[in-house]
């Protein structure tokens, strides 16, 4: 038995753990459910279909499962999902735990790295400048780095998201040349959502929080709040 900081973990907790595949979920909503019956699925999960960006059944899919994860509602989807659609395999299982479940450093350590598996060592960055003639504005780049070992070359294309003052567009890069990424001009900071498509069609979901803190606080001094900006997709 190992306590840490009051918390209490023994062994033989649980006979296994089981996840959620979220490929297996994309893909099986995208296959069997039609734009109506994800309309009718977001009524039932509560989750307004109208707020989810994008166009199409693939894209509302992406963004449903997005919305879910941050709102900690990714279980409840799937419980919908495989109700609806019982002949889905919806879940994965880790094998079954028979020892003591570790200090919370080898958690850390497991979960560090579940994270770099997923995303196969590709993460998102930016660097920014101040913009030539437009006090308070900023020009930035977002784009996608491989750490150490890793290929950018395994990297299809990304689909970079900033929220509704950018119209809730998604904005798709595909990989020129070893590089992956957007510029926008922008005079407040925003949150940027990155799903990231490898060759083998491997998924991964990045974010970054653009944040400058002059521009942000010249913002509020003009009284211009929020996170509007341009976008000028790199080709």
């Amino acid at each position: 038995m190992l306590s840490e900081g009051g918390v209490v973990l023994t062994s033989n907790f649980f006979s296994e753990v089981t996840m959620p595949d979220l490929k297996a979920l994309r893909q099986g909503m995208c296959e069997t459910f039609s734009l109506g019956e994800l309309k009718v699925a977001c009524f039932d999960l509560r989750i307004d279909y109208d707020d989810l960006p994008g166009d199409g059944r693939e894209n509302k899919v992406v963004e449903l499962i997005n919305y879910a994860m941050r709102r900690g509602m990714l279980q409840d989807v799937v419980a919908y999902v495989q109700e609806a659609r019982p002949n889905l395999k919806l879940s994965q299982r880790t094998p079954t735990i028979t020892t003591n479940l570790g200090t919370p450093e080898e958690h850390r350590t497991k979960h560090r790295r579940a994270l770099r598996d997923d995303r196969r060592d590709i993460n998102l960055v930016h660097t920014l400048r101040s913009s030539p003639g437009r006090p308070g504005w900023y020009d930035i780049l977002i784009y996608l780095v491989a750490h150490k070992d890793a290929q950018l070359s395994t990297v299809s294309y990304a689909e970079f998201f900033l929220g509704k003052y950018w119209h809730n567009r998604i904005y798709r890069a595909t990989n020129e040349e070893g590089f992956v990424g957007i510029s926008i001009s922008a005079y407040g900071p925003v949150l940027c959502t990155c799903r990231v498509v490898f060759q083998d069609e491997h998924d991964a979901f990045l974010d970054r929080y653009i944040d400058f803190t002059m521009a942000e606080t010249i913002s509020r001094a003009l009284g211009s709040g929020g996170d509007k900006a341009e976008v000028r997709e790199r080709q």
